[in-house]
């Protein structure tokens, strides 16, 4: 770059780029997707997202299934550590972040029932009707 003041010094470009420590690779249409980033998002985490796409096969290319060997999303990289299955992942954030994890160990089992109890019960009947919404749009990732 030229400085303004003779045209001639060069000048500094102090623009940089944060590293981010935790990289989510999903999929905007699978809720635990974004309960995942939702949690990134709360605890005002920097996070890198890569889009993985079903219907272009991403999720069965050999890179991504070195990360997920079923194919999966979401998939958090902590620096160099690969968490898998949203319920895990929110239970290593909490952990990791001291955030949303609870005081005592009573208050973070209620919390771990909380998180499978919608893996179990909740998140089932909301994404065979979000499910039937994706595949009319044939967003689905099925052959």
């Amino acid at each position: 770059m030229i400085s303004a003041s003779t045209g001639l010094e060069p000048q500094c470009d102090w623009s940089f780029t944060v590293i981010k420590r935790f990289t989510l690779y999903g999929s905007p249409h699978p809720l635990p997707t974004y309960k995942v980033a939702l949690m990134l998002r709360l605890s005002g985490e920097p996070f890198s997202f890569r889009y993985v796409s079903f219907q272009k096969g991403m999720h069965k290319t050999p890179e991504f299934l070195a990360l997920s060997r079923w194919g999966q999303v979401p998939v958090l990289v902590d620096n160099e550590r690969v968490h898998l299955q949203s319920a895990a992942i929110v239970e290593h954030l909490a952990e990791t972040l001291h955030q949303f994890q609870g005081s005592d160990s009573a208050t973070r089992q209620a919390v771990r029932e909380w998180l499978y109890w919608d893996v179990d019960v909740l998140f089932p009947p909301i994404f065979n009707c979000y499910g039937v919404h994706l595949g009319q749009r044939k967003l689905l990732p099925i052959s």
